[in-house]
């Protein structure tokens, strides 16, 4: 009885995952050209600060080798936090490439006036990317001229891969006990 309320319990948490944040922009613009100022008021959904985005088209991007390729490499979601203080309209796209494999999302709306939008984009299978390749990560916005502020970038794993290991997990834990 106890184990089977240890799987459901971690098979819940598998399918709820959020990832920590790779990148929560606290009065620093981790690496993406296009961030040049911060706001300690609008768009904080963690931490103290969130990077204001004042163009359009393709910005805010960050590219190179490491970690940040190998969290694309073995996850297959990555959310990030949108606010937009003005009216409803802009468009926010997410482009991805390591090592040659490329994949990049439709554009989606924000929801404007003021709501935050936690955004997932589901890029799917990056495993064949090699460790530590080279790779670039994009945003691009669209529709209306106002600012948009983006707060924790984080990737996630998809929840049957978290399910796999919380099932190790357990069965580890069965065969201690015997």
């Amino acid at each position: 009885m106890k184990t089977a309320i240890a799987l459901v319990a971690v098979l819940a948490l598998a399918s709820v995952s959020y990832g920590q944040a790779f990148w929560s922009f606290e009065n620093d613009s981790n690496g993406f050209a296009a961030i040049t100022s911060f706001s300690d008021t609008i768009g904080v959904t963690d931490g103290s600060y969130s990077a204001e985005l004042t163009d359009h088209g393709w910005l805010a991007y960050q590219n190179g080798s490491g970690s940040f390729v190998n969290d694309m490499r073995v996850n297959d979601t990555v959310l990030i936090d949108f606010t937009r203080p003005g009216y409803a309209g802009q468009q926010v796209m997410l482009q991805l490439a390591c090592d040659g494999k490329t994949w990049t999302s439709g554009y989606l709306p924000l929801t404007g006036n003021g709501a935050t939008d936690t955004i997932a984009f589901e890029y799917g299978d990056m495993s064949m990317v090699p460790e530590n390749g080279w790779g670039w990560f994009k945003l691009g916005l669209v529709g209306g001229s106002d600012p948009v502020y983006m707060d924790n970038v984080r990737f996630v794993p998809e929840p049957a891969t978290m399910a796999l290991l919380g099932l190790g997990s357990v069965a580890a834990l069965i065969r201690r006990r015997r």
